[in-house]
């Protein structure tokens, strides 16, 4: 949002590239202050929705599909993304080797070696992931 007291034409079209929700024109009313406040918050709320905390540290937006780990993004690819949507759906709890070969119906090779190489790949890119192997099971995040 934007509060300003320029009206004219060329300074509405330089804030439409900033993307901006709200173009307010000065003066403000309470009613107009209130109301972008509570849009504000609203959009605030719905934004950390989508923020699962992996550990301390290491988010993942659910929306972007992707991990922020101390700031910095991490790029994850179609396959990982899907097998650490299901670690956080079944975190703390054994995630069968079954639950995950089903997800990815025909995509890729099911074999439980495929499965492995992708664990291996998320605890390389990810520091602190803790996925720990249940021998003919499945991984638990713990």
């Amino acid at each position: 949002a934007i509060l300003t007291a320029y009206s004219d034409q060329s300074y509405l079209m330089q804030a439409v590239s900033l993307k901006l929700d709200e173009y307010i024109l000065k003066p403000i009313t309470m009613p107009k202050l209130e109301s972008l406040l509570k849009k504000i918050h609203t959009t605030a709320k719905e934004e950390l929705e989508y923020l699962v905390s992996i550990r301390e540290g290491i988010m993942y937006d659910s929306k972007a599909k992707l991990v922020v780990c101390e700031g910095v993004r991490v790029s994850l690819t179609h396959f990982e993304i899907t097998v650490l949507e299901l670690l956080l759906y079944h975190r703390g709890e054994v995630l069968m080797y079954q639950t995950i070969e089903n997800a990815f119906c025909d995509s890729i090779d099911k074999s439980r070696n495929a499965i492995k190489i992708i664990i291996s790949h998320l605890r390389k890119k990810i520091p602190g992931l803790i996925i720990r192997a249940i021998p003919n099971r499945g991984y638990v995040l713990t």
